[in-house]
Order: structure tokens, then sequence, then C-alpha cells
């Protein structure tokens, strides 16, 4: 709610800023013409919330971390959505915090939410993530003449 004064009419890109997306995964989002949603297949989908997706390759819904998820499908935490978002309630979680991705799976109750899979994501929510990102980041520097 707090961006929603910011936001111009249409649509608009959402991502977690501490995960690692590839640049064209995000640009093919700015071009869609309906809300979406990037996931990723996972060998530890129960870390993350996964997405189960209708035969037609529409979001059903969302399920946060569950011991034995229905779907190696994770939801990776980039979304393109309109204002519309904004008319379906919030999810607040017993920690005080609002869970976005269980309010996206609410709205695909009454909007067509396609589902895309991402060609990278690198989420760095555990030490060992960080340092690998850190590793995927470097870039070497041209040798400098003097």
């Amino acid at each position: 709610d707090e961006a929603k004064p910011f936001l111009k009419k249409g649509y608009f890109l959402f991502l977690y800023g501490d995960d690692l997306y590839h640049q064209d995964d995000l640009k093919s989002l700015v071009n869609s013409n309906e809300p979406v949603v990037l996931v990723k297949k996972s060998k530890t989908p129960e870390l993350y919330g996964v997405c189960l997706v209708d035969e037609d390759g529409y979001l059903s819904s969302i399920l946060e971390k569950r011991e034995n998820p229905p779907s190696d499908l994770v939801n990776i935490g980039v979304y393109l959505m309109d204002e519309e978002i904004f008319s379906i309630p919030k999810v607040k979680l017993p920690n005080g915090e609002y869970n976005l991705a269980e309010q996206i799976g609410h709205w695909a109750s009454v909007r067509k939410i396609r589902v895309r899979e991402a060609r990278f994501w690198h989420p760095i929510g555990y030490m060992e993530d960080l340092e690998k990102a850190h590793g995927l980041l470097e870039i070497p520097y041209p040798e400098r003449k003097n």
C-alpha cells in the first residue's frame, strides 16, 4: 500500500530485493498483457512456497513452506501485477508480517495469473547462498596499464 501512490495505471513489476534474477526473465515480463508469477523448479521445494498450476498454465494457488510440497515449482518472488492486487485482502502472518505470496494466491481465484518458468534464480536466504551470490557477481576487471 505504501507504494500505491507512486504507481502509474497499468502493470508494474515487483521482485524481492535480496535474490538474483536473469535480466531476460525480467524483460520478458514487461511486455506481458496479463499478471504473471515467475517460478523455478527446485530440488528443495519444502524451503519455499510452491505454485500449483492448472492445465492451461495459470496459477491455482501458492502454498507456503510445506514438509511434503505437492509441486517442485517454487515461487521466486517476481510478479507482474496491476492495481487490482490492492483490492485483494492482505494476508497477515502470526509474526505480524504480510505475506504477498498468499495474497497473490487468493488473487488467482478471481483473476487468471500466468505462470512462467525463469531461466535463472539464485535465492539469498542463507549464509552459503550469500557467499555463492558474491561469486556469481564478481566480474573481473581488465588489467590496467599504467
